[in-house]
């Protein structure tokens, strides 16, 4: 199970990557809070390909950053589609719904990549 959320974690930074390629046009088309919801999702984006890429690896420290960039990433996504502060084409009836599935899936990939403590 691991290993499905690194490649989801490494396909939604890609994605984001592809996203921020079009930043230099918006930056001239859109307000001051727009391209700076625009350059935050850039940097999870960043945080999500490289805690993917941790987590496929085994690295110690990637389970951590990946849910970090999961809950982050679920914060995110409430003030670019629920609330409208990015351009985005999802249909305003259904950005609330997104959300919430969003947001049910990175529970449940933090769930997955929690840290496990081990009794004594």
């Amino acid at each position: 199970m691991r290993r499905l959320v690194a490649l989801a974690l490494l396909f939604e930074g890609l994605a984001s990557g592809v996203r921020a390629a079009s930043l230099p046009t918006l930056v001239v088309i859109y307000p001051l809070p727009t391209v700076a919801v625009l350059l935050v999702r850039l940097a999870v984006g960043i945080v999500q390909f490289t805690s993917g890429w941790m987590i496929w690896q085994a690295r110690p420290f990637g389970g951590n950053l990946g849910v970090l960039s999961l809950l982050a990433s679920a914060v995110l996504l409430v003030f670019e589609v629920g609330l409208g502060f990015s351009a985005n084409s999802v249909f305003h009836s259904s950005r609330w719904p997104l959300v919430i599935g969003y947001s049910a899936y990175a529970l449940a990939g933090a769930w997955i990549l929690r840290p496990r403590t081990e009794p004594i």
